[in-house]
Order: structure tokens, then C-alpha cells, then sequence
């Protein structure tokens, strides 16, 4: 991957909970992100691991996913604010 990339790396504990590691493009090893506890649940599901209501640990914390049968994805669990900065954009 020549300009990097993003990937999840998953360790199915049991069927409602998930560990979770990732790797982001241009940040590096996180400790946690929802949308990567989003796709690690809907892949596991895919896959018969895991139940659509799952745990997801990170190193930072944890995060409950539950992927809706109407197809909603709801991710519950503590935030952190841990930045400010301003974005000029011009075009």
C-alpha cells in the first residue's frame, strides 16, 4: 500500500464482544474509532462471528455497536474531548 492504508485488526473474544486494533493512514495505531467498532461488528456478523449487538475493546476503551435490523448502526459509550484547531478552507 504504497499510500497507506486503514485496517482493523479483530480478535473475536466470543460472540458479543470484540477486540479491536487499528491502524489508520496518516495517524498511525489509534486507540479507538467508532466507525472502525462499526465494520469490525458488520464483518463479523457477516462472517457468523458475532452477534449484532456486540462489545467492541479498544485500547482506549470500549464501545457498545448494536447494527440495527433496519440497518442503523448505534454506537454507545463515553466521549473525550481531546483537541481543538481552526481549518481555513479557500478554493
Amino acid at each position: 500500500f504504497p499510500n497507506g492504508t486503514n485496517v482493523e485488526f479483530v480478535k473475536v473474544i466470543n460472540r458479543g464482544r470484540l477486540r479491536l486494533c487499528e491502524w489508520e493512514r496518516g495517524a498511525g495505531a489509534t486507540g479507538s474509532s467508532g466507525t472502525g467498532a462499526a465494520a469490525a461488528v458488520c464483518a463479523m456478523v457477516i462472517l457468523g462471528l458475532a452477534n449484532r449487538e456486540s462489545r467492541v475493546e479498544f485500547q482506549a476503551g470500549e464501545l457498545e455497536v448494536n447494527w440495527r435490523q433496519d440497518n442503523v448502526i448505534e454506537l454507545t459509550g463515553p466521549v473525550q474531548f481531546i483537541m481543538r484547531g481552526e481549518f481555513e478552507y479557500r478554493r
